[in-house]
């Protein structure tokens, strides 16, 4: 039996609607086989309820303590043995599991109640004789002032495991970087400086460090050659130029004065530059 080409265009026209139909069938199903997957993880990580403080222990951390982190079910397994396998107390070796990144751990710092390293000798209690008594009386101990995140650390010695609690990792390690080439903070408000930061992020960080009578890495502005005045960031290619050039011409510089008219600046401009000069040779 001969079939003409109208009739075979019939048979393809009714084989392509039914391979259409079919697909749309098993696309179907697999989004809703997906959606029932997503929910039962949803469910499971919503029954695990928020852990209390525990210790860095390998049998006090338990698959739905990780999960409770962001890890899934299969990733708080992986990380629960890598948790017993732990040589030591440093949460920093969590970051060495595979599962396990910086903002996992930034969850985990305000629930992780680490154990308290042995002092070699314990410091002697201060006391004194009271007048007409010969019992002798303790001295009062001045207590440190503590704010909700602990004790308040100094703004240029914070590390990046802090940072990252307020900061996400690109944010800390900007941070970090422009410190070093500023040679240290002046004032916190210099942190606006760095892209990315915003004034919640500063109000957070005021929270939790030490930023009055900072201390700052000076910079000799008589005996620094071009290369390291220029790495500054607050000293651009034309007031590097300025200042050597002055050097070879003219004389020393010795004071705030001049160095502000050869570099042509204004109070404002110049006093963010003011605490990182030092006119000194030796």
């Amino acid at each position: 039996m001969y079939w003409s080409d109208h009739e075979w265009r019939k048979v393809y026209f009714w084989l392509a609607l039914v391979v259409l139909v079919l697909s749309v069938v098993y696309v179907n199903k697999s989004r809703t086989d997906l959606d029932l997957t997503i929910q039962r993880d949803l469910n499971t990580i919503t029954q695990v309820s928020t852990p209390e403080l525990f210790s860095l222990e390998p049998s006090r951390i338990t698959s739905k303590e990780w999960m409770w982190f962001g890890l899934s079910s299969r990733q708080a397994v992986v990380a629960q043995r890598f948790a017993k396998n732990m040589d030591g107390t440093d949460y920093r070796q969590l970051l060495q599991c595979y599962v396990i990144d910086s903002l996992v751990l930034a969850r985990m710092m305000p629930y992780l109640k680490l154990p308290i390293k042995p002092t070699k000798e314990r410091r002697k209690k201060k006391t004194y004789t009271a007048l007409y008594t010969s019992k002798p009386i303790l001295k009062p101990r001045k207590k440190k002032k503590n704010t909700p995140y602990g004790v308040k650390t100094n703004l240029n010695k914070i590390h990046f495991y802090q940072l990252i609690t307020i900061f996400d990792t690109v944010k800390a390690r900007r941070f970090l970087k422009y410190r070093d080439l500023l040679g240290g903070f002046a004032d916190i408000d210099q942190v606006l400086e760095i892209h990315g930061v915003s004034m919640e992020e500063l109000k957070h960080l005021k929270q939790v460090t030490k930023y009055q009578k900072l201390e700052v890495k000076a910079l000799a502005i008589n005996v620094s050659s071009f290369k390291k005045l220029l790495q500054h960031p607050y000293l651009d290619y034309n007031m590097v130029k300025s200042i050597v050039e002055y050097r070879k011409t003219m004389k020393l510089l010795d004071s705030h004065t001049e160095l502000q008219a050869v570099l042509q600046l204004n109070d404002k401009q110049y006093g963010k530059i003011k605490p990182y000069i030092i006119f000194k040779i030796n």
